[in-house]
């Protein structure tokens, strides 16, 4: 009586364990920094343009908001320029709150946001396309005014001494000016290979949330939108490769003496803003009088065009008024800028959503326990993570899966048990990666329960496909060496 109440009491245990892992794979989708649905504002109303005769080899992509219709004159273009893996949207708070009587041209540096991808360029190249960009929105030697955010501000400091009087003024916002220390955050970013399947662990979205939130107070003020275009922009390797490449050409080495030496030879009206709480780019010495006007932001963080948009446009509105007085511009030239289809997002369209971080998955394995009987399973369940949209893959997952097997030998085929499974998942590219499981299995007929741990291997050019190997008991057996095969794909479809 007590065997048969023993095994009866395992094998509520086994419902349990199995019944707790569907119910987690569900609450799976609801936990704390989960990705909710984001979508793209008015903002991408705007069309989105082009240089008509680009004479870079690069290519940027810009939108133009126009001066207030209150503005009886108009002066030269503002040209907003965004930090490292940041689009031309994170300027839009700042645009919206602005009261300049000047056009607004907000900028996707080329590889980033709505700009062709592309990840192998120097410096040289990404300034030549960005004066594409003032030469189609400023023709025939018109000036501009240049605002940037970090990497932004460096760019745009080199393009000053490189335009010179073109530059009407010059903001920065937390420029890479001066050298500063990485602190430790940035210095895993930078890893080429290293991270990403830790990042896409815990999902992209709250990947992007909590490294932001280690750096910047006020990171929850952040916008939506904003997290989901930086959470896209960092989930994809190409535009990692990207915001490398600018790293190592503006930043990395001697870059950021030459951005502050750039800065010293601009010769223009010029604001630097920085904040006292910014643990990126600290405010340094190089930042005072005679090279520009400093300000300091008590309480501010790095993301200050995110955080607090209303004051960098008071800012930037002040210093305005006090260094030019607004003229009619030259009027743009049909044949210097055209509106382009390619890239452009779209108001509505999904910027990130759940699916994006949450996978059902489907799939079969096949289990030898070495002994001349094969374990045929089917399961199903739901995958927490991020995989990165392109080929060959990269991923980091958390999965619960639950299912039935059927076992085969000399009589034939028949159930054999229930299975819950708990699964991570790293996956680098080109080098594939592991999964690490553990699996409960409970045969309902009598009671018996079982289990093992396994580790195996997938590539990443089929990161369905693996083996693998463990060791455990299947239920009513002795411990043994188990391996078998796996394959199991997302219900939205095959292939990553």
């Amino acid at each position: 009586m007590s065997g048969a109440l023993a095994r009866a009491a395992l094998a509520a245990a086994g419902y349990v364990a199995i019944g707790c892992a569907a119910i987690g794979c569900v609450a799976m989708g609801g936990v704390a920094g989960c990705a909710p649905t984001v979508r793209a504002g008015d903002f991408y109303r705007l069309p989105l343009e082009r240089a008509a005769a680009p004479r870079a080899r690069l290519s940027a992509r810009w939108r133009v908001q126009p001066a207030p219709a209150s503005c009886t004159t108009v002066g030269a273009p503002i040209v907003f320029l965004p930090a490292l893996g940041l689009t031309q949207h994170s300027w839009a708070g700042v645009t919206a709150a602005l009261g300049a009587c000047r056009p607004r041209v907000l900028v996707d540096l080329p590889g980033v946001g709505e700009s062709p991808m592309v990840a192998d360029f120097t410096a040289d190249e990404a300034l030549d396309a960005i004066t594409d960009v003032i030469d189609a929105v400023a023709p025939d030697g018109g000036r501009v005014v240049l605002v940037g955010h970090s990497l932004g501000g460096a760019i745009a400091a080199r393009l000053a001494a490189r335009l010179g009087t073109r530059v009407e003024a010059l903001v920065l916002v937390a420029a890479a000016v001066a050298t500063f220390p990485l602190n430790r955050w940035e210095k895993l970013l930078l890893q080429p290979t290293l991270w990403p399947p830790l990042l896409h662990l815990a999902g992209d979205w709250t990947g992007v949330r909590l490294g932001l939130s280690k750096v910047e107070k006020g990171a929850d003020r952040i916008p939506s939108v904003d997290l989901g275009l930086i959470a896209a922009e960092w989930s994809d390797h190409r535009r990692r490769a990207a915001s490398r490449t600018y790293y190592d050409a503006f930043v990395a080495g001697d870059g950021v003496l030459r951005n502050g030496q750039a800065l010293h030879d601009a010769r223009t009206n010029t604001l630097c803003i920085t904040g006292s709480a910014d643990t990126i780019v600290p405010a340094t010495p190089l930042l005072g009088e005679p090279v520009c006007r400093p300000l300091v932001i008590a309480g501010a963080g790095h993301l200050m065009p995110l955080t607090m948009p209303a004051r960098i446009a008071a800012e930037i509105d002040g210093f305005l008024a006090t260094v030019a007085a607004p003229r009619q511009p030259p009027p743009v030239s049909a044949a210097r800028a055209q509106v382009t289809r390619e890239g452009a997002r779209q108001p509505g369209e999904c910027v990130w959503s759940p699916r994006r971080e949450l996978f059902p998955l489907v799939g079969v394995g096949a289990l030898f326990p070495l002994d001349g009987r094969v374990d045929l399973s089917f399961h199903a369940g739901l995958a927490r993570g991020g995989i990165d949209p392109t080929f060959p893959v990269e991923s980091g997952r958390v999965a619960l899966l639950v299912g039935a097997a059927i076992r085969g030998d000399a009589s034939g085929w028949q159930f054999a048990y229930l299975q819950a499974t708990g699964r991570l998942e790293l996956i680098w590219r080109w080098l594939g990666g592991v999964h690490v499981d553990g699996s409960l299995l409970v045969d309902p007929r009598n009671g018996d329960v079982g289990g093992y741990g396994a580790v195996g291997y997938a590539p990443s050019v089929v990161p369905w496909v693996r083996a693998f190997v463990g060791g455990g008991a299947l239920p009513g057996g002795d411990g043994r060496v188990l391996i078998g095969v796996d394959v199991t794909a997302r219900v939205t479809g095959l292939l990553f």
